[in-house]
């Protein structure tokens, strides 16, 4: 979240010097520290809710990919996290 850009370069996307970009990404990752965060606190309850926000997020992504020649590396990785968060979530519930 302090520092974004390390991460959206990693991505490799034509955006990363966006700065609407590096602030998304912010806010997704601030997303995760409260869902990590909730997770801890409450236990296995915020699993259901938490797998329906990534997947919502994951969907949100799809128009972008399909759309946006100039965001869809990050688009589609940040999809791809959402999903592979929703697999770790699932094998736990």
């Amino acid at each position: 979240m302090a520092v974004p850009c390390p991460v959206v370069t990693v991505v490799g996307g034509p955006d990363r010097e966006d700065p609407g970009v590096r602030l998304l990404a912010r806010v997704l990752g601030l997303r995760l520290v409260l869902q990590a965060a909730a997770d801890l606190a409450f236990g296995p309850r915020t699993r259901r809710p938490g797998i329906a926000v990534d997947l919502a997020h994951a969907a949100s992504m799809v128009p972008v990919i399909v759309r946006s020649e100039v965001h869809r590396r990050t688009a589609l990785t940040s999809a791809a996290v959402a999903m592979s968060t929703v697999a770790l979530d699932l094998a736990e519930v």
